[in-house]
């Protein structure tokens, strides 16, 4: 038996903000990746939003898709969801939240939406990059109670739905990364914009 100072024991969390308070406020929509290897790609991204447990996971479809080929993708998110938050529930002390999956047509979402009370990113190489917009996009997510953000597969976002949105920024300036780099990138981005105002909020530990 010993008493030893907290930073010796827990150096991960340790003095630092709770992410996944803010990561609550988010849901991620998604363009269904419909290429070779789709099960495959929707692993990687149910693992991707599971990991950081964002409130909801939206696979957004733009036009009708053929039906065995999307169900290969959704059955890949459900089943990369669940291996992330088998492997979570081991390696964390705390509660982990299981992110909602849904499926919904990207025009009718955003026609829905209450653009009072949530915030619409979307990612595109058009965009500003985040530095140019951080100040402002840290002001909204801090304010509205939801964020969304709009990832693209194999084909961006279309432009009319960018052009609704509250903000489209380029994540890496010149590089065209992988689908599934998309939302790694795009919740790590907003995060380091979050913790850039002391007072975000969340649990110390």
């Amino acid at each position: 038996f010993g008493i030893l100072p907290g930073e010796k024991i827990k150096k991960k969390y340790f003095g630092k903000v709770f992410s996944p308070e803010f990561m609550k406020k988010i849901v991620l929509v998604q363009l269904p990746y419909l290429e070779s290897g789709a099960r495959e790609m929707g692993k990687r991204i149910g693992r991707a939003a599971q990991a950081f447990e964002v409130k909801k996971l939206i696979i957004a479809n733009i036009k009708p898709v053929d039906g065995s080929t999307f169900s290969l993708f959704l059955r890949g998110v459900i089943e990369g969801r669940k291996s992330r938050l088998r492997i979570q529930k081991g390696a964390y002390n705390r509660e982990v939240r299981k992110v909602e999956i849904e499926v919904e047509n990207l025009y009718m979402l955003m026609r829905q939406l209450n653009r009072k009370k949530c915030a619409v990113i979307g990612t595109d190489p058009i965009g500003k990059t985040i530095k140019e917009v951080e100040n402002e996009l840290r002001r909204e997510i801090l304010r509205k109670d939801e964020i969304y953000v709009l990832c693209g597969a194999r084909h961006g976002v279309p432009k009319g739905i960018l052009r609704q949105c509250d903000f489209v920024v380029d994540l890496a300036p010149g590089i065209t990364y992988a689908t599934e780099h998309a939302i790694p990138a795009a919740l790590i981005a907003l995060t380091t914009v979050w913790l850039g105002d002391k007072d975000a909020g969340g649990n110390n530990f």
